[in-house]
């Protein structure tokens, strides 16, 4: 058994040794046993310590990495700004190695923690389903430059959540993250496979922003100018809600409009958007229409396919154009055409029907392909 040694960020203003380099330096180089830093870090969420106590201790772990050539685990949870920063100026000031320990953080960080040499460690959160952005990241992060770990007892992976976590749970974080790497590499040919272009794309978009803007206001500036050809219907439908009004409620009232453009970042985005909105239809609609349960547009998902439409999916895939344009990988496309109706999308979408329309999409834009359908 091997073990770090270190303060976190939690006891930063309480444990008395939070600030002594001396004395953890001695602990760290005296004992074999002792593999790394940490954990050290940033947690603005529970906030059990003050920031600059945090700040400190964590600079001295930086400083004891240093010395004694381990590397220092880091605790970084709401502070990706600040982390980044002390990151990149401790970097730069001079090297130490380093891991992201139970990585949850934003594009920001994990890219700026990757060219920095710093290793991504993943947990039972990964398996989450709502954790779509963070398994985005893990299926781009490169192979010498990942762990996993269970952060033991507490986040439980899927299929075992809200149960005490071990250490031997490990094998279903595994398993979950080999698939979903080897899911694009299997089904995308490599010479059209890259990092993520839309989050370089908003990334770049917010660095022309006026340095003096929010984060909250460059995002609600970006929903209104910008549609993102991955998710077009939201992407109109963020136009209208990040000014608090509402894409799908036909209006001409321009004293409305000119109101709810007025109001500030957070007013527009209060009670989950959309507030003064619904505050104005309360004179109008019984509270329960106004606040009912959102749902989804009434589109039943095609999740089985059989008969005409698996027939249209077996020949778009199978035919030459797809063949020639060699985007799809067409020994995976004949792997899932044995089984049509036992793989789906994060949201149980059939993933054959989606290879389909895609292709589909290149035969008729770019081929100049009859776009009528034989399915029969």
């Amino acid at each position: 058994i091997w073990f770090t040694a270190g303060v976190h960020p939690h006891e930063a203003s309480h444990e008395v040794s939070a600030f002594d380099m001396d004395n953890l330096l001695n602990i760290v180089s005296k004992n074999e046993k002792c593999v790394g830093i940490g954990e050290a870090g940033l947690d603005l969420f529970y906030k059990k310590s003050s920031f600059n106590d945090q700040k400190q201790s964590f600079l001295m772990q930086i400083e004891v990495a240093r010395k004694s050539n381990k590397p220092i685990v880091i605790h970084s949870r709401d502070a990706d700004e600040e982390m980044i920063d002390i990151l990149v100026y401790e970097h730069n000031k001079e090297n130490f190695r380093g891991v992201l320990h139970c990585f949850t953080g934003g594009d920001k960080l994990f890219f700026t923690a990757l060219k920095l040499g710093f290793f991504i460690s993943f947990s039972g959160i990964l398996t989450f389903k709502k954790s779509i952005n963070l398994q985005s990241l893990a299926s781009q992060v490169p192979n010498n430059k990942y762990l996993i770990e269970t952060d033991s007892p507490y986040l439980s992976p899927e299929p075992l959540r809200g149960k005490i976590n071990n250490p031997s749970n490990v094998l279903h974080i595994a398993k979950f993250l080999a698939k979903l790497r080897n899911e694009s590499k299997n089904t995308i040919s490599s010479d059209y496979i890259s990092l993520n272009n839309t989050s370089d794309f908003i990334r770049q978009s917010f660095d022309v922003y006026d340095p003096s803007l929010t984060f909250l206001d460059k995002l609600l500036r970006f929903d209104i100018s910008h549609l993102i050809v991955d998710d077009p219907v939201k992407r109109v439908d963020s136009m209208t809600m990040a000014w608090g009004l509402e894409t799908r409620v036909p209006f001409l009232d321009q004293e409305l409009i000119e109101f709810m453009c007025s109001l500030s970042s957070i007013d527009k985005i209060k009670n989950n958007g959309k507030y003064y909105l619904k505050r104005l239809a309360m004179n109008y609609l019984a509270p329960e229409v106004i606040n009912r349960k959102k749902f989804h547009f009434p589109v039943p998902p095609l999740k089985i396919l059989n008969g005409k439409i698996l027939n249209f999916v077996r020949q778009t895939l199978c035919s030459e154009e797809c063949k020639d344009r060699g985007i799809l990988c067409q020994h995976n496309i004949s792997h899932l055409l044995k089984n049509p109706n036992k793989n789906f999308t994060k949201l149980d979408g059939n993933k054959l029907l989606h290879l389909a329309v895609f292709e589909r999409w290149f035969q008729v834009n770019l081929d100049k392909k009859n776009p009528s359908v034989k399915t029969g």
